[in-house]
């Protein structure tokens, strides 16, 4: 899409938390690859994309540092549940209503909130609804759903499926203690090198057979650091391993047998022109190619 001041209208009702998280994530991402903001900083924008995504992990005193920008102490995880009704002032952290019943002979009017770390009304703001925390499942492995206010299971339930989540940055040392990650991004920088080959190779047959086996999940191919929840509970099955397995399988073998990729390969191994354009690959590019082709 355009940016700047042209007069593009947007239809507001179509368009979901995930696309405006989704889109969010890649500008952060363009601005890192391009030299930060206009005093030339990078630094911050990982950090903006956690506080985003309350993705950064919660330490025993609070966020991490168990301070926020101002310097003083964050009301997230690690009080009592006295001290955080003390600390809300015995409100609601959603709508305001008075937070009653701690002790009482008809039980709490309140529950926790484990996504925001804060307690909310059970009349307005709380079903006792679950859900998996993502900061949970990047930081301490943990899949198992929690307590999570009615706004944070409605956003968690939107950006499910959006790979917003970009574990190199959140959380750099996950893959390597996972194993099942490791094997995971070993699949897909395969998978995105062959995805390489056949789009250059102009090979239609190829790119649809990787678009259908992924169902559209192009991010897995196209940037082996981003990840939705959904591919994080598939990571935890099992059943991602097994999807890019069988794409990398019967895609490498269609290319393999497709006299278009094969020529391409020649050609560019040759430096040829192809499509108007001298095509040159690095001695790595020719081995993994080859690899990949089984030739």
């Amino acid at each position: 899409g355009g940016g700047g001041g042209g007069g593009v209208s947007v239809d507001l009702t179509t368009v979901s938390v995930g696309d405006v998280i989704s889109n969010y994530l890649w500008q952060l991402r363009h601005q890192a690859m391009d030299g930060g903001g206009a005093d030339g900083s990078v630094g911050d924008v990982g950090g903006r994309l956690e506080v985003t995504l309350m993705t950064f992990d919660i330490t025993a005193k609070g966020q991490p540092n168990g301070k926020d920008n101002s310097g003083a102490r964050r009301d997230l995880a690690g009080l009592g549940e006295e001290e955080q009704l003390e600390l809300q002032g015995h409100r609601c952290a959603g709508c305001g209503s008075q937070l009653t019943g701690y002790g009482l002979l008809f039980g709490k009017n309140y529950l926790p909130c484990r996504y925001l770390d804060k307690l909310m009304c059970r009349q307005y703001c709380h079903n006792d609804d679950h859900r998996v925390i993502p900061r949970r499942v990047l930081h301490h492995y943990d899949y198992v759903p929690h307590r999570v206010c009615r706004a944070a299971a409605a956003f968690l339930d939107e950006i499910h499926h959006c790979p917003c989540l970009d574990i190199s940055k959140i959380a750099p040392d996950l893959i390597a203690k996972t194993q099942a990650l490791r094997h995971i991004r070993s699949l897909r920088l395969q998978l995105s090198y062959l995805h390489d080959l056949v789009a250059r190779a102009k090979f239609r047959q190829g790119t649809g057979l990787l678009r259908k086996s992924l169902a559209g999940r192009v991010h897995l191919v196209l940037d082996t650091e981003l990840y939705s929840m959904h591919d994080l509970q598939q990571v935890l099955s099992g059943e991602l391993a097994d999807v890019l397995s069988d794409s990398l399988d019967r895609l490498s073998e269609m290319a393999r047998q497709s006299p278009q990729c094969r020529k391409w390969l020649t050609d560019a191994e040759r430096g040829a022109r192809i499509s108007g354009e001298l095509t040159r690959l690095r001695v790595e590019e020719k081995l993994l190619y080859r690899s990949l082709l089984g030739l």
